[in-house]
């Protein structure tokens, strides 16, 4: 089986993106800034990574 370069970081950071996001729901002992500035850096992550997987199969 074949796999792109750059799925895997891509796969990886949607997943850690969603666990920060239930974790950020779940636990009130963070403080709400520091947890949606780690999902938002999760989330520029996997747009970053889908449009370099865009662009290579062009």
């Amino acid at each position: 089986m074949k796999v792109r370069e750059g799925l895997m970081p891509t796969v990886l950071n949607t997943a850690l993106t969603a666990t920060s996001l239930t974790l950020n729901n779940r636990r009130k002992k963070v403080h709400p800034v520091i947890g949606w500035s780690i999902v938002a850096l999760n989330a520029s992550q996997v747009i970053m990574e889908a449009c370099s997987l865009v662009r290579q199969r062009r």
